[in-house]
């Protein structure tokens, strides 16, 4: 099948701990599983963490999401046996951490091209944008990468380097900042965003947790990465496609439904619509309608 290229939800998952979830990875209700060699595994277990991911996808490869696998940055001294570790493991994606200029994600797209010749399988990458030096070229990275597929920021990374405590997004902020220019650079570079994790965990937390997922898809992003099953449900509420294609169905009516030569009317929550709201509904309805015929 091929790879969903607008994924609702990703599970984060460390591979120092596939065997607490077993088979069960299959029974969660996301888009892809995102195998984690990176931050979630200590500098002492990054050999244990490839081979032990290697032996799991040979027995239990997901069926029903999309396989990812996160390797550690460029500029890690891990970085390039995890490329090659991905000769046995391939992946669906390959998930790139501190993306930070053009130079590096062109090598690493070389690597991309030898693989996909050798194998015969498509690898799309998935780049972070997580340090300052990232946020200055973002636009160029997405200008020139030939592979990339989705992109997403990093608010922990970005925090740090910025010596502030990872903050609400949904609040003014230099991470909130740099947010809108990776949304703005990626929309006009075609690439979606997938939101970053978030700190909110328990279900004492679920009220933040939608709050600030309700956040990312009022700025454009298409779905966002859990680290804990128990955010997934949060996460696949908010970006529910079947609410919103139901709702632009009912806003298409009611744009056909003016008889008196308008293009304008106020909807059921006192906001206006206009010509560019019937656009915007025409290009959701063509794009679920796309996805249908390819599924």
């Amino acid at each position: 099948m091929p790879v969903n290229k607008k994924p609702r939800c990703l599970l984060m998952v460390p591979t120092v701990k596939l065997d607490r979830y077993g088979a069960r990875l299959d029974d969660m209700d996301v888009d892809g599983i995102i195998f984690d060699l990176e931050d979630s595994v200590a500098a002492t277990h990054k050999s244990k963490a490839r081979e032990a991911l290697a032996e799991y996808l040979r027995d239990k490869r997901p069926q029903y999401a999309d396989t990812y696998v996160r390797i550690n940055g460029f500029r890690t001294p891990y970085f390039r046996a995890d490329l090659e570790s991905l000769h046995e493991i391939k992946p669906d994606v390959l998930m790139i951490p501190k993306a930070s200029n053009v130079e590096e994600i062109e090598e690493i797209e070389r690597f991309v091209d030898e693989y996909e010749q050798r194998h015969g399988l498509e690898l799309p990458l998935y780049l972070t944008i997580e340090t300052l030096e990232g946020h200055r070229n973002c636009d160029a990275i997405l200008a020139q990468s030939r592979k990339t597929m989705l992109c997403s920021p990093g608010y922990c990374d970005l925090s740090n380097e910025l010596d502030i405590e990872w903050p609400d997004i949904t609040i003014p902020s230099p991470v909130n900042k740099i947010l809108m220019d990776i949304i703005v650079s990626a929309k006009f570079h075609n690439v979606p965003v997938v939101d970053c994790v978030s700190r909110e965990i328990t279900e004492s937390n679920r009220d933040s947790l939608l709050r600030e997922t309700s956040y990312g898809r009022q700025m454009g992003m298409i779905g966002k990465v859990a680290v804990n099953p128990r955010q997934v449900d949060a996460i696949n509420e908010t970006y529910n496609e079947n609410q919103l294609i139901k709702e632009t169905y009912e806003k298409l009516r009611a744009f056909e439904q003016l008889d008196d030569g308008s293009a304008v009317f106020v909807n059921s929550k006192g906001r206006i619509e206009n010509a560019r709201s019937w656009k915007r509904a025409q290009r959701i309805i063509a794009e679920h309608r796309k996805k249908e015929v390819i599924n």
